[in-house]
């Protein structure tokens, strides 16, 4: 496992810069699909401002599901000026967009978004915004154990890179009422749910929710 101490790292970017060689070789998964199984050499890449319209794109699609939450039914998660903030701040902040890239066809397969933070005195990972490509249904197998694609996000890239930066947890919120989402979570990614938080908005909402916390202990 590579390693990074914290004196040394100041932006998002820095991360990857320091420990590029590690993440792009340190990922291989066989793609299982209903047809066929293949080999798949997953690169990790911070998102670049071109990759901008795709990620908003899918990270919508992904989150279609919230929109009877609230009144405007075709709410979007996100949009690309956001997008673009992030991206453009990963050379001065602690949090960035991941990419996972097919090596062969440099393909965007999916994103995930993290950011470094510090909850009293106790170093975490938080991530959010998780999206895969449409079409993507197949399940992936690295040294024998197969994943999902949430799961592989999850378990393999989100939990070895916070182990990476010497997180002690990494850490997610959801709306209460996503009970699909939260099981899964629960049951195939370990995450615990640890307490609730308002959600904050000056949408107009079709039912009172709220933020479940769900942290997983890094080992």
């Amino acid at each position: 496992m590579a390693t990074t101490s914290n004196t040394e790292i100041t932006t998002f970017n820095e991360i990857f810069e320091r420990n590029k060689d590690y993440i792009s070789t340190h990922l291989q998964f066989k793609n299982h699909t209903q047809e066929q199984q293949s080999t798949c050499n997953i690169i990790l890449e911070l998102a670049t401002l071109e990759r901008v319209k795709e990620i908003t794109h899918i990270v919508n699609r992904a989150y279609l599901k919230e929109g009877y939450i609230f009144e405007e039914f075709e709410r979007k998660r996100t949009n690309e000026e956001e997008i673009t903030e992030i991206v453009e701040n990963q050379t001065k902040s602690m949090e960035g967009i991941i990419c996972l890239i097919d090596n062969s066809s440099k393909q965007l397969m999916g994103s995930v978004f993290v950011s470094i933070l510090m909850e009293e005195n106790v170093k975490k990972l938080y991530f959010g915004m998780l999206a895969k490509v449409e079409g993507l249904n197949c399940k992936f197998e690295r040294e024998g154990r197969v994943f999902t694609f949430a799961q592989m996000v999850i378990n393999e890239i989100v939990v070895d890179l916070a182990k990476l930066l010497g997180c002690k947890y990494v850490s997610c919120k959801v709306f209460n009422c996503a009970t699909q989402l939260i099981n899964m979570y629960k049951t195939k990614c370990h995450l615990k749910h640890v307490g609730e938080e308002p959600f904050e908005t000056d949408e107009v909402l079709r039912i009172p929710v709220v933020f479940l916390k769900l942290e997983k202990l890094v080992e």
